[in-house]
């Protein structure tokens, strides 16, 4: 098992007919993804809302790994963790590679077979546990998005 670390995805157009052949390509749960879509500008609304339906149609369970969208889209409800800066992306999974020692690849493998168990499950099961637990981590993620903007606020008022 390779290191878990971000597959970039460049979406080449904004035509779903076009995107679905890109996305089957693309091996969901088994590693972070990082899909690119800021240079289809005026049509990233569309993509979005094109991949949510590939991952709804294709009944896809994206709790594995993070599915990072970098976009200019600031307001746009998604399932999807959207950013518009690269820097921003989760950097546990910005690694550089390296041989593994003997303890990190068992670890490495025994997180494969729970990753194997979490492919299996069926999302629909699961979702209200889920839900329950990602709950106390979306209310971090906002107050920290609060705090963020009263940091910019602040910054602009004492300038």
């Amino acid at each position: 098992m390779s290191f878990p670390i971000f597959k970039k995805i460049l979406i080449n157009s904004h035509v779903s007919k076009f995107i679905y052949p890109q996305l089957d390509q693309v091996d969901f749960g088994h590693s972070p993804i990082l899909l690119e879509i800021v240079h289809l500008k005026e049509h990233q609304e569309s993509v979005l809302t094109t991949i949510e339906n590939y991952f709804e149609e294709h009944d896809l369970n994206y709790a594995a790994y993070p599915i990072v969208i970098l976009t200019t889209l600031e307001r746009y409800h998604s399932k999807f963790y959207l950013t518009q800066d690269r820097k921003k992306i989760p950097q546990f999974f910005k690694q550089k590679l390296k041989q593994l020692t003997l303890k990190e690849n068992q670890k490495l493998n025994f997180v494969e077979l729970k990753q194997t168990h979490l492919h299996n499950l069926i999302l629909s099961e699961y979702s209200k546990i889920i839900n329950e637990y990602s709950k106390n981590h979306k209310e971090i993620h906002y107050l920290n998005r609060e705090n963020e903007f009263y940091k910019v606020l602040l910054e602009r008022i004492d300038s």
